[in-house]
């Protein structure tokens, strides 16, 4: 239904005489309140939004809560965000939930993953899966990392991977196998990194 009413739209044409804000209206918020909902509320999900923008100032948090409330009541938000303040003052008037990573339904999430991706192997793995939930440090880059290797290595008699501690621990072992030559890490990849990570925009 949604759909049909976007096809009525220049899309083209509104984008380049509306602003930010009327074209949220035109495109979104317009064709939304024309639509029905079956009796079920609809969740939209914007991961990261600390990440349009900067410490300093969220454009898109700004965004989102001047036009959030032109949305039918049956259309919600899920955002998920560093704790930053660029991000937090804009959207104050509607209630944060802090998520810890150490918090007990985090670890029983992560360890739960990893008996479940895990259970394949059929006792080739030795690691206890407490012992890669507690180095998880609650990260589930980290377990995920960590079960992928696991489960490549199925094909040895008796799986030999060394348990890194912690996600830090990940990424200074993919730095040492994918850069084995220091010098040409310096000379030819390091300064090429550094632009990249001064840049404000994409290059």
């Amino acid at each position: 239904e949604y759909q049909e009413h976007l096809l009525r739209v220049n899309i083209v044409q509104e984008k380049d005489r509306c602003n930010d804000d009327a074209l949220f209206d035109v495109l979104i918020a317009g064709p939304l309140s024309h639509c029905g909902n079956g009796g079920k509320d609809v969740l939209i999900l914007i991961d990261g939004i600390d990440e349009a923008g900067d410490c300093y100032h969220s454009p898109f948090s700004s965004f989102l809560a001047r036009n959030m409330e032109k949305l039918p009541q049956w259309v919600r938000f899920v955002l998920t965000s560093r704790p930053e303040d660029a991000v937090l003052h804009p959207l104050q008037e509607f209630s944060a939930r802090v998520l810890h990573a150490d918090s007990p339904e985090n670890i029983s999430d992560i360890k739960n993953y990893i008996n479940k991706r895990l259970s394949a192997l059929d006792g080739a793995c030795s690691f206890d899966t407490s012992l890669i939930t507690e180095r998880s440090e609650g990260i589930f880059l980290y377990a995920k990392y960590v079960c992928n290797e696991l489960i490549l290595h199925t094909h040895e008699s008796q799986i030999r991977y060394e348990l890194p501690a912690g996600i830090s621990a990940i990424y200074y072992d993919f730095f040492n196998r994918n850069f084995t030559d220091i010098g040409h890490y310096r000379n030819s990849i390091r300064p090429f990194l550094d632009t990249i990570s001064a840049q404000v925009e994409p290059l």
